[in-house]
Order: C-alpha cells, then sequence, then structure tokens
C-alpha cells in the first residue's frame, strides 16, 4: 500500500536502519545513448527499457529491501520492475522478480522502494547471498500500444535495511480511530476499550455481516482456482498443503517445488475452506482451533509492504491479496461465531481486512482477470463491514472498476476476452459474489451485473460437455474443466432451472433449450445432437487470440462421441519455469 495518512500510535511503520549504493549510476550496462545527469543517467529507448548491472559484492543478504529513484521524460505511465539473477550459474538460472508493476506517472520522479517480501522467485533459491546480475525494466502497461519513445532517468541503486514490525500494522487504538461504530460480537471501542492480553471481549454473532457466507450457499463449494492437490481438513492440520508436507503451524516461505504459482496459491489459502467444512459437518472445534492458529500466524508472519504494491511477492501481490480477503470472508461468516475462535484473532482480522482494502484501493493488478477479481473483493470488504469510515468509498471505487471493466473485458455474445473457460469462470464467479452479497445488503448494482452478466453464464453453459465438463480452449488448467458447482450458484442467484440443471449435472431444473451456438465475437461455435449424457458435441475454435493467457488452439476442435470426449486439448499443465 501507500504510505497511509495515519498517526503513529495508530499504524506500526518500518524503520528505516541504513542504506548503501549496491550499483551506482556509472555500473550500469547495456545503457546506450546515455546522458548523464549528476549522479544520475538519462536514457531514451523505444518500446520498453532494460538495465543490468552488476553489484559491488554480489552479496545482497544483509538487505531487505532495494531503493531506486526513477524520473519519467515520457508522456505515457510506465511500469518499472526489477529481476535478480541469482548464482551460480545455471540453466535457466534462479531469478526472483518485482513483478514490474510500480507506477511512474508522466513527469513524476520519486524513490521506488522494493521491499525483499514483494519479490516473487522462480526456483528454489529465496535468499539474496548470491546476486549475479540486476535488472531493471521500464515498459507501458501490457495491450496499451508501445510509445514512440520511453524516456527516463534512473540513479543508483540502494540496498536498504530495514526493522520490519510483525503483522498487523494497524494497532488496536489504530482499528478503533478506523471504524465508525462497533462490529457486533468483535469490538467494543465505542463502549469500553478492549483488553489485548485477554480475550474477554463476549463473542456474538455477527449479525451484521453479510448473509451469504454461509454453509447452504453453492459459493462454498466451488472449488479452488489451481491444479494442486487438495487435502483433507485432517492432513491440513498435520502439516499437509496443496501435496507437500510444510508444517503446521504453516511455514509461510515454504517453497519445496521451486514454483511460483504453488508459493502464491499457498498465501491464498483456498485450502482453509476445507477446514470450515469439516467443521460445520461434524461440529469439531479442532478445525476452528486450526482456522484461529493459521490466521494468525499468516497475520503475525506477513505485515503489508508499505510504499509497495506487493510486487509479484506470494503474500501482498494484488490478486493474493483479493483472493484471499474472499476466503476470509467464509471464515469470517462461518467460524468467528464459534466461540473457539479468539477474539484477539477476529481483531487482528480486522486491522488485516482495512490494510487489505486499502492496498487494493491503492494499487491494480494486471488489466485481465486480476482486475475483476479484485475489484469484487473491494467491493465486499464494504459491503461486509459497512462499520469502517471508509467502507462506502471502497463499495463505490469497487463498483466503478467492475462497471468499467465488465465493458472492457466481455464481448457482446457473453465471452470473457480472455476466451478461456477457466479465467472466464473465475470473473463471473467474483461477480455472481458481488450480485449475491449486494442482494443481502440490499445494494444497486450498475446494469452489467443483471443481464449482461446472465449472458456471460449463458456462454459458459454453452461450453459444457455431455458429461459436465469443460473445454481447455487457451490456458484453462486441463482438460477436465468442472464448473458445475458455479453453474448451481448461479441457478439461484438468477433462478433460472437450465443453469441449476447442468450445476445438478442434470438431477434438477430443465436442460437449455439451444442445440446449437454461436458466439461471433469470441468466435466460438458449439453443436450438439440433444442434451442427453450419451450425445455427441462439437466445440469449433475461428475466432481471435485471446486477450492473455493464449495458446496456439485457434482453428481446434473439441468433440465428444457418444457422450465421451474423444477429442480434446490437453491445456497447460505448469505455470513454473522450465527445471
Amino acid at each position: 500500500m501507500w504510505e497511509p495518512d495515519l498517526p503513529s500510535d495508530y499504524f506500526v511503520r518500518d524503520h528505516l536502519l541504513s542504506r548503501e549504493c549496491v550499483i551506482g549510476a556509472d555500473g550500469w550496462a547495456s545503457v546506450q545513448a546515455s546522458e548523464r545527469v549528476g549522479d544520475s543517467f538519462k536514457i531514451e529507448d523505444v518500446g520498453k527499457a532494460s538495465f543490468r548491472g552488476r553489484t559491488c559484492r554480489g552479496d545482497l543478504s544483509r538487505f531487505n529491501g532495494l531503493s531506486l529513484v526513477v524520473g519519467n521524460h515520457a508522456q505515457d505511465l510506465l511500469l518499472v520492475g526489477i529481476k535478480l539473477v541469482h548464482g551460480p550459474d545455471r540453466d535457466p538460472p534462479n531469478v526472483s522478480v518485482s513483478g514490474g508493476r510500480e507506477e511512474l506517472r508522466p513527469g513524476e520522479q520519486r524513490e521506488l522502494k522494493f521491499p525483499r517480501e514483494a519479490f516473487g522467485t522462480y526456483g528454489f533459491r529465496v535468499g539474496w547471498a548470491h546476486i549475479r546480475e540486476v535488472e531493471v525494466s521500464v515498459t507501458v502497461e501490457r495491450g496499451n500500444p508501445a510509445p514512440a519513445s520511453i524516456r527516463v532517468s534512473m540513479g543508483p541503486l540502494e540496498g536498504l535495511v530495514r526493522q520490519i514490525p510483525t503483522g498487523p500494522r494497524v494497532s488496536r487504538k489504530g482499528l478503533g480511530g478506523l471504524l465508525i461504530k462497533d462490529v457486533p460480537g468483535v469490538t467494543s471501542f465505542f463502549r469500553r476499550p478492549v483488553d489485548d492480553a485477554t480475550n474477554s471481549v463476549a463473542s456474538g454473532s455477527n449479525k451484521s455481516f453479510g448473509s451469504p457466507y454461509l454453509p447452504g450457499n453453492p459459493g462454498f463449494f466451488v472449488p479452488p482456482p489451481h491444479p494442486y492437490p487438495k487435502e483433507r481438513a485432517e492432513q491440513i492440520l498435520d502439516g499437509q498443503v496443496m501435496g507437500q508436507r510444510i508444517g503446521y503451524p504453516v511455514d509461510w516461505d515454504a517453497n519445496p517445488l521451486g514454483e511460483l504459482e504453488w508459493r502464491h496459491f499457498l498465501h491464498r489459502q483456498h485450502f482453509l475452506r476445507e477446514l470450515i467444512r469439516e467443521s460445520v459437518s461434524t461440529g469439531d472445534a479442532h478445525y476452528i482451533k486450526g482456522l484461529d492458529k493459521i490466521i494468525s500466524s499468516w497475520i503475525h508472519a506477513n505485515p503489508v509492504p508499505v510504499g509497495s504494491n506487493g510486487g509479484a511477492g506470494p503474500s501482498w501481490e494484488t490478486l493474493s491479496a483479493a483472493w484471499r480477503l474472499r476466503e476470509w470472508l467464509w471464515v469470517i461468516g462461518i467460524a468467528w461465531p464459534n466461540e473457539f475462535f479468539l477474539q484477539k484473532t477476529k481483531i487482528d482480522m480486522l486491522c488485516s481486512v482495512w490494510e487489505h482494502a486499502r492496498s487494493l484501493m491503492d494499487h491494480r493488478g494486471h488489466p485481465n482477470n486480476w482486475i475483476i477479481v479484485e475489484s469484487a473483493a473491494l467491493v465486499l470488504a464494504g459491503l461486509c463491514f459497512p462499520e469502517f469510515n471508509e467502507a462506502s468509498q471502497w463499495i463505490k471505487t469497487g463498483l466503478e472498476r467492475l462497471r468499467d471493466e465488465f465493458r472492457r473485458q466481455f464481448f457482446s455474445d457473453g465471452a470473457h476476452f480472455e476466451i478461456s473457460p477457466l479465467y472466464h469462470a473465475i470473473c463471473v464467479h467474483a461477480l455472481l459474489e458481488v450480485k449475491q452479497v449486494a442482494a443481502a445488503n440490499e445494494t444497486k448494482l450498475p446494469e452489467e451485473f443483471h443481464s449482461p452478466l446472465e449472458k456471460c453464464l449463458e456462454y459458459l453453459a454453452g461450453l459444457s460437455r455431455p458429461d459436465f465438463t469443460w473445454p481447455s480452449l487457451n490456458d484453462s488448467g486441463g482438460v477436465t474443466g468442472d464448473h458445475t458447482v458455479l453453474m448451481r450458484l448461479a441457478g439461484e442467484v438468477f433462478h433460472c432451472p437450465d443453469f441449476n440443471w447442468i450445476g445438478s449435472r442434470g438431477a434438477n431444473g430443465v436442460p437449455p433449450t439451444a442445440i446449437s451456438r454461436c458466439f461471433p465475437d469470441a468466435g466460438i461455435a458449439t453443436m450438439r445432437s440433444d442434451h442427453g449424457q450419451a450425445s455427441n458435441f462439437l466445440v469449433f475454435r475461428a475466432g481471435p487470440p485471446g486477450a492473455s493467457h493464449i495458446h496456439n488452439d485457434c482453428l481446434s476442435l473439441d468433440v465428444t462421441a457418444l457422450g465421451c470426449p474423444m477429442l480434446v486439448d490437453p491445456g497447460i499443465t505448469s505455470y513454473a519455469q522450465a527445471p
């Protein structure tokens, strides 16, 4: 997040202990047509500018942040990022990346901060002990036309030594100042002080919280959007998460596969849902205590970065923050009323909810499905916690972003512009969740949440195979995508019997009436013999490649014969860097 305008007794900041030059202005290689300006240089390049340099010693382990003063002398918003190449030599090398999304407005010159926690690592090396090369990149937003020239000035790269507090950064006093009234059953700031050392504030039912976050909501059963194994609740409490043994409480720095995506999904905390489900089905307090322990350990170990957008770091990358906030809403709705979920953890979560929402207000991720997921989380935070004095602004800003992104990202035929059933489903799920919570709170939504959103679900329904799986057009993860639970949720929200039929795998509702469909904007056509489970079905792809998450499947066919998928695209297998 950006530096908040809060007093020091409300919000705990890093304490800068020292700073030291790592690469001087004259230590950058690959700088052409540069002009020295004092202790910096000015460069003009086309499309994308990058600068590579070697550090004075190569050992940056004494630092936990980097700093760079950059000036934007162009007419376009520029994005700045840092890549660290780890030694010793290997092919491909282990690299750590900041995400390349620190914004620099036209005419702006400022110090950009890159805290170590905002770097994501491809490979197993996570320390900064052996850095053999540093690369700074400056570019425009993906999808925007490249300017005729990128003109920037850049000074030395400095290493920072910071004293970092534990999370949350918002203090108890600060939380009281951020609320306009008490959160029922959690705080009592407007009646009497909270005793931090005890669990003395009586827990309540959290009656004001958005009612859809309950076990009967089909959204509770939507599977996580990742391909990693899903453990049972008992396995999670035994230290196994997403197919890897990482200890309990969770080791949030674990990197057992050397895959950045695995670490991101760890911090997005989709696995918490299994503990909530088990607590609901068994009533065993063991699982509630586990939720409490895992969440409090995460908050303590991962204070929000200040002066940074979270970069590509697994903990506070914008998409990770949004997904985690949405998972916490299920914890809050179902687990908080339980007497074994500690009051101290609830208050820490409230402090962290504010930090999540403020981070999402300050920063946006990639201009695709990320912004939809992030904006939805921002709206949900405001709807579910009207007690925050910024809640109405969260809702207003989030809805404005969702309206604008819906118009930009969805074609008139209902297809999402990435033309991937997986990312289409992720986006419509986020929008459905906002629609459901808004209805419970009697909040008016833009027109896009009504018939246009229903058309998006009709597109997803049209791609459903006879066995209720989905084809893996573009980067959809795998050959047997399953969005039936999402369709069941859509059926309830829109009172649509054909969505219910797909969502229940033909057990309830009525099948769609359309046999063959054409989605001209997406360039997708579907043909089926009927809606029986032994029917024939074909998907033909003849349209544009998609805005992102592209692979070479134009003019491809997906064929199901007598209910059995016969000709399929196997989809992608991993976002990990090749070994």
